[in-house]
């Protein structure tokens, strides 16, 4: 009985958790749950689509950060950081990844 109290709290929880992203013209806001941090394309080298597993055909969206420019503590939830410069989005927003990746890449080459 506590258990299945437990699971549907969780489940509900999971239901409302707010998770999205919001791309602007100097940036790009990533919201998940209560916790949110806006990461600027100055700060930022490269947008690419990387495969993580070509016979599965898994990829993920990939930020390359200019050196020491990714503050870990504010993408930890939000991105996976990979290396010192580069961080993952991992979550899915009503877009497919390519074509975040699209907008992404339009508004950071016009910001560049």
């Amino acid at each position: 009985m506590v258990v299945a109290v437990i699971c549907a709290v969780f489940c509900v929880k999971k239901i409302f958790q707010v998770s999205f992203l919001s791309v602007d013209d100097d940036g790009f806001l990533v919201q998940k749950g209560g916790k949110n941090a806006k990461f600027y394309f100055k700060d930022i080298e490269e947008i690419g689509v990387r495969m993580v597993d070509a016979k599965r055909k898994i990829d993920v969206l990939n930020v390359r950060f200019k050196r020491g420019r990714l503050d870990r503590d504010a993408a930890d939830g939000l991105m996976q950081p990979i290396g010192d410069d580069d961080a993952v989005i991992y979550d899915k927003y009503e877009l497919s990844k390519h074509e975040v990746f699209k907008i992404l890449k339009q508004k950071f080459e016009k910001r560049n």
